[in-house]
């Protein structure tokens, strides 16, 4: 079963980068499931971290990026890479340490646009920059 992702792409379209919720943002849900896991209730913990992991993708293709979150409920939000003018990366002191932050995107005609608790923000920055050019 394809994902969704990849079954939105566009003819002629690839993905660049993909991204997910950092896993060091999830850590205290982790965390607490670990710790919980003889109360047999830790496993409901570490099923919730997985499937907010699994609930999100950040995905920039040499057109477009793409954001999906929910499992039952779905958000997907599409922003053409021509129309974006601006991208501010917000990282805690926390999250440049751990390397996750959130990425705020607008441009022409475009709402500012939130990626929020992105692993490598940085990298996903460059990526969108390098194919922008």
């Amino acid at each position: 079963m394809a994902s969704y992702i990849e079954s939105s792409l566009l003819g002629g379209e690839r993905i660049q980068k993909l991204g997910y919720t950092s896993l060091w943002f999830l850590s205290p849900i982790i965390i607490i499931g670990i710790l919980l896991l003889p109360v047999i209730i830790g496993f409901a913990f570490l099923i919730m971290a997985y499937l907010k992991y699994k609930a999100s993708v950040f995905a920039l293709t040499n057109k477009r990026i793409l954001i999906k979150s929910g499992l039952i409920k779905k958000e997907v939000i599409e922003l053409n890479i021509l129309r974006i003018e601006s991208i501010i990366v917000d990282q805690t002191f926390v999250g440049r340490v751990l390397n996750f932050g959130t990425l705020v995107i607008s441009g022409a005609g475009i709402f500012p646009t939130r990626m929020e608790n992105i692993s490598n923000p940085m990298e996903f920055k460059k990526a969108l920059l390098e194919t922008k050019i």
